[in-house]
């Protein structure tokens, strides 16, 4: 049985859309972001927004 998810990744097609989505109107704290992803979290879940078309 699953307890607890530590890490997600969502492939995303457009990552300023994407970041502003969950950074700007959901809240989550911003660590890194680079060319092709972001990490951010939402308490002790991290979340990865990696581009792929």
């Amino acid at each position: 049985m699953l307890s607890h998810v530590n890490h997600l990744t969502l492939a995303v097609s457009d990552l300023a859309r994407s970041v502003d989505f969950y950074h700007q109107l959901l809240g989550l704290k911003l660590h890194a972001r680079w060319d092709n992803g972001a990490y951010l979290t939402c308490g002790e879940l991290w979340l990865c927004l990696s581009v792929d078309a």
